[in-house]
């Protein structure tokens, strides 16, 4: 997960292009960060895996400063060498603070699987809009 062929796509993405999003006028300016913006899905899977490695493995591996570090060194272009170095903790509050009022993302996820299993969405939807979407750590968003 660490290695920059795995994550190396993300520089790429952010710009976006008028494929994905139409109404866009300007690309927007990439970064190499994997975990700075945007990629939530990276991040929490990488979480994930470096938090259950302790369980059978033990040990506090990836707890130790700079244990998750990319480093971004393209060789044709760039301002030189970069290193983004994070831990578990680190991580786990960049991955916070990137969800901070996101609630929205439940009803994205919803509709996008409408498409497959409506059943399924429409039996919880009670419970994603009243018990994550409007009480947000004991603060009412609307």
């Amino acid at each position: 997960m660490l290695r920059r062929e795995v994550w190396g796509y993300w520089y790429l993405t952010p710009p976006s292009g008028i494929r994905v999003d139409p109404d866009l006028s300007e690309l927007r300016k990439p970064w190499a960060d994997p975990v700075a913006r945007e990629n939530n899905m990276y991040s929490g899977h990488l979480l994930l895996m470096t938090s259950l490695y302790a369980m059978p493995f033990g040990g506090d591996v990836f707890e130790q400063a700079g244990s998750l570090s990319f480093h971004w060194n393209p060789l044709f272009w760039g301002m030189g060498d970069e290193t983004f170095a994070y831990d578990n903790r680190s991580l786990q509050d960049a991955i916070i603070v990137e969800w901070k009022g996101m609630t929205g993302l439940v009803f994205r996820a919803a509709a996008f699987m409408n498409t497959w299993n409506s059943e399924f969405v429409r039996s919880g939807i009670n419970n994603h809009a009243f018990g994550f979407v409007i009480d947000i750590a004991g603060e009412v968003k609307l």
